[in-house]
């Protein structure tokens, strides 16, 4: 049986003022938790996997192998930033022109893919932490569980399509304390297919955030 790694990066783009602070802790623990459960379902139906969750503090390149289940892989990476003004999604020069939701304050989270010939060229999942925290109830909860929901449309390839019938951390509005197993399962059915993610998102993010107009 051979030994396979989901690697999930988390980037707190801001990393200090209106970022995750000491909320950071709390969320990763919670996304190691389930991520560890989808694996483990994963693992039950052949290949052994483990999950390798951990916060991205500094700008990182593309993926050197396109083996989904090699530990120098991002299998899957989560933005996390105030508001659609941070949006990481619009820097993407795939993705211009995506309809950011800069005034639907109901709306926590956005993942946007960019096809080709029915081949996605990159998925970006980006979580809006300061509507989280606005949106009542416990603020760690509402930042991992929508962390997790977006994770899901850019694992499962799916819009908003996804939320029809849904349950659990796959509902419009993510409800529960954990995944239920069905979200689990559906994570792991998934689980070897390899979904482009942009890496340097991040540089360009923190370049666009020196130089704002392009100057």
């Amino acid at each position: 049986m051979s030994n396979k790694t989901y690697v999930v990066r988390l980037v707190d783009c801001m990393q200090g003022p209106g970022g995750l602070n000491d909320d950071a802790g709390p969320v990763l623990a919670s996304l190691k938790v389930w991520y560890a459960a989808v694996c483990q379902d994963a693992s039950a139906k052949g290949e052994a996997w483990t999950a390798d969750v951990a916060w991205m503090n500094n700008p990182a390149s593309s993926n050197a192998s396109q083996n989904p289940g090699d530990g120098l892989v991002f299998n899957l990476m989560l933005f996390f930033i105030p508001s659609p003004r941070e949006s990481v999604i619009k820097l993407n020069v795939n993705m211009k022109g995506v309809p950011l939701p800069m005034d639907d304050r109901t709306v926590w989270g956005l993942t946007s893919s960019s096809e080709k010939n029915s081949k996605t060229l990159v998925a970006i999942s980006e979580i809006y932490v300061a509507r989280c925290r606005a949106g009542g109830g416990d603020a760690v909860l509402n930042i991992a569980r929508m962390g997790f929901h977006e994770g899901m449309h850019n694992q499962l390839g799916l819009g908003d399509g996804m939320h029809r019938s849904a349950r659990g951390f796959k509902a419009e509005t993510p409800e529960g304390n954990s995944p239920l197993a069905e979200n689990i399962k559906d994570m792991a059915s998934r689980i070897s297919t390899l979904v482009p993610q942009w890496p340097e998102g991040l540089q360009a993010w923190r370049n666009n955030q020196n130089d704002p107009l392009g100057i």
